[in-house]
């Protein structure tokens, strides 16, 4: 703030000087008598009229300049000073670094129990529909994805009786756990079943990830900071407890 009020300090006091320069000096020139005096060879009294309109404002203006420079100097040192001043100690890099690595380790074990409930997911949901073989490169699929949208993904392919609602909700279901956005979901069901996608196209898709209809797959919600999956009943037994 105190560089700022200078800056603005200095500005006005540049604009006067330089309004004394085209406006005061000229019309003093015009109004005083100086223009007679002159004409009569009263040359000293022009010259201080010059001297002080003049030359003054721009000493003043120079050395103004020149203050408002050495003062940001100061500061910038003054800043420098206690910003080194401030320089974490051993003990605490050490500390941040034991933060940083405990939530890099959360967030791994986090992203490991995610990943092993859709996993979950995909079997007890999929396996009647799908070889163990499609299951198997379908959660690869997932894995790969979650770490990378560039990630190249191997087509898997359902014995033919879900239908491409089931396979947006499972694949809306799996992408809100993992947080993927509307495209993201549609990409990935279109890379992955490229045989039942095949005639819709990714905005299309991703239009319509949650549309209703009759299906075997519904949509499923999660709860509120948590990635579980909610099952029929009858498959409750067959979800393991992470």
């Amino acid at each position: 703030m105190a560089i700022k009020f200078r800056e603005i300090l200095f500005t006005m006091f540049c604009a006067a000087s330089a309004a004394m320069l085209l406006i005061f000096i000229p019309l003093a020139i015009l109004l005083s008598p100086s223009a007679g005096y002159a004409s009569l060879g009263y040359h000293p009294y022009l010259f201080q009229l010059l001297l002080y309109g003049l030359f003054i404002p721009t000493v003043l203006a120079t050395a103004g300049y020149g203050l408002v420079k050495f003062l940001r100097k100061q500061s910038k040192k003054r800043l420098q000073s206690r910003l080194q001043g401030h320089r974490p100690t051993d003990e605490q890099i050490a500390l941040y670094e034991t933060i940083r690595k405990q939530h890099q380790t959360e967030k791994e074990d986090m992203d490991k129990a995610m990943l092993s409930a859709i996993r979950q997911y995909i079997e007890i949901t999929l396996s009647p529909y799908m070889k163990d073989a499609a299951l198997t490169l379908l959660y690869n699929n997932v894995y790969l994805w979650y770490h990378s949208k560039k990630a190249s993904l191997a087509p898997v392919c359902t014995d033919g009786t879900l239908s491409t609602l089931d396979l947006r909700h499972l694949v809306w279901n799996i992408g809100e756990r993992c947080g993927w956005k509307g495209e993201q979901r549609a990409r990935f069901i279109k890379l992955s079943f490229p045989s039942e996608l095949k005639d819709v196209e990714v905005e299309t898709i991703r239009r319509n990830l949650r549309q209703k209809g009759t299906c075997k797959i519904e949509i499923d919600v999660p709860e509120n900071g948590s990635f579980a999956f909610h099952y029929p009943t009858t498959m409750n037994c067959l979800a393991r407890t992470e």
